[in-house]
């Protein structure tokens, strides 16, 4: 049996997923916004429209909340949209959180503010214990943001050198050169000043890196085809 790999950059506002299936690659941005897709696709140049032209790349547009009144009510807020978050990512993935599926997650980055930090603690919970107990915790794992820039190019990478190193290394990654290719016919417009790239492409690059890693790490380790370690 070939193992579908699964490469997610979770995060608050711009969710980014990317799912290998023997040749076959997908992508799924999960987008938060107050504007709503038409808008964000009437845009000049917009991004969200050269994404959905890409074979094999979707977007979910979701609403952006507001936590807004005493301390119990924004909570309760929260956990509910934390919690139709978590429930509309595992529709997704459901179709391949079966036999043969590895999940490889980025761990949180400590250097988020003091409440972004908790609250992507909580949605990240959420998330891992829902996709565990659907593939089991042996074929589930998390990788700190340090081990995938340093795969990728070096540890301290910035947001631009990774998406640069992704288009320079495409011919190891021929299978997703239809991608790589689009990032790098928009690198000048999609990259921004001090490196920093815009979402959600951005996020739909570090999903495709953790799943290359992934894959990588498990057939270093020669893992059989049952996913049993």
């Amino acid at each position: 049996m070939e193992n579908t790999f699964i490469g997610i950059d979770l995060s608050l506002n711009s969710t980014g997923i990317c799912i290998r299936t023997n040749n076959n690659f997908r992508w799924i941005s999960f987008y938060r916004t107050e504007d709503g897709r038409d808008k964000l696709i009437r845009r000049k140049n917009s991004v969200f429209s050269s994404l959905e032209e890409i074979k094999g790349v979707s977007i979910e547009y979701l609403d952006k909340p507001t936590f807004e009144g005493e301390y119990h009510i924004r909570e309760y807020l929260k956990m509910n949209a934390f919690s139709d978050a978590s429930n509309r990512i595992i529709e997704i993935l459901n179709p391949y959180l079966k036999e043969g599926c590895i999940v490889g997650i980025e761990g949180l980055s400590y250097g988020s503010p003091g409440n972004s930090l908790i609250d992507i603690s909580m949605l990240t919970a959420l998330v891992r214990k829902r996709i565990m107990d659907k593939i089991g915790y042996s074929n589930f794992f998390v990788f700190s943001p340090s081990t995938i820039k340093k795969w990728a190019i070096k540890g301290n990478a910035k947001k631009g050198e990774i998406m640069r190193a992704l288009i320079q290394r495409e011919s190891e990654f021929p299978i997703i050169k239809h991608f790589t290719d689009v990032l790098e016919n928009n690198l000048d417009t999609w990259v921004k000043k001090g490196d920093k790239v815009i979402s959600p492409v951005s996020d739909l690059i570090d999903a495709t890196w953790i799943c290359l890693f992934t894959e990588n790490f498990l057939r270093n380790i020669q893992i059989n085809n049952s996913c049993n370690l």
